[in-house]
């Protein structure tokens, strides 16, 4: 029986899932891994939080930048998972310090990192309030180059006019940072309304 894997809690739900879409990535050429970390230039110093760390693929990356003393914690809510961060990462210069934790609620004290690394974690997006008008038409955008492909490509001319149905906010922004193109993953980060910052050992969302 094949498993569809388009579900994201599918993907995320167990370690082998996640490991399955890590192979998909990398035979496929997403290249998600470095997506993020090559904007931080790191000189080899600093302190690293990777909050949600998964199978550690970025972990592994910046364990190899911190070559100047610097130390990367690695925490994860799942221990399956954080088992093979912290293994995968156990040949490199920088060991990182592996810790069991929901991101919620983080065991550590304030400002202590200079980076903090979260990606993936998208549970947060349900909390972040979003300009609602500017979603909107980066949607209806995509809707509109959808319809004139149909028309050029596929010869589908009985469409009509195009209307921007009722959709929720924050899956639409979900979509868009699992499927979407660079660039368009920037657009809908730039439509935030809310900061994220680390206070009193907790990732807080400040509107």
């Amino acid at each position: 029986m094949k498993v569809k894997f388009s579900n994201p809690k599918i993907q995320y739900g167990t370690a082998k899932n996640l490991l399955n879409r890590e192979l998909a990535w990398d035979k496929f050429g997403v290249g998600a891994g470095k997506y993020g970390i090559d904007f931080v230039n790191f000189e080899g110093d600093e302190l690293v939080l990777d909050a949600g760390s998964g199978t550690g693929r970025d972990v592994a990356i910046i364990s190899q930048r911190l070559s100047k003393g610097g130390k990367i914690f690695a925490v994860d809510i799942s221990q399956a998972l954080l088992s093979i961060a912290c293994q995968r990462s156990c040949n490199s210069i920088t060991k990182p310090l592996c810790t069991i934790a929901s991101i919620e609620s983080l065991p550590f004290s304030t400002e202590q990192f200079d980076v903090v690394v979260a990606k993936h974690v998208l549970k947060l997006i349900d909390k972040i309030n979003f300009d609602e008008s500017g979603t909107l038409q980066k949607m209806k955008q995509e809707m509109l180059r959808y319809q004139k492909f149909n028309s050029a490509i596929l010869k589908i001319n009985n469409q009509s006019k195009i209307k921007t149905p009722k959709i929720n906010i924050k899956e639409y922004a979900k979509y868009l940072l699992q499927e979407g193109t660079r660039d368009e993953k920037r657009e809908i980060l730039n439509c935030l309304k809310t900061e994220l910052y680390l206070r009193d050992q907790k990732i807080i969302l400040k509107k």
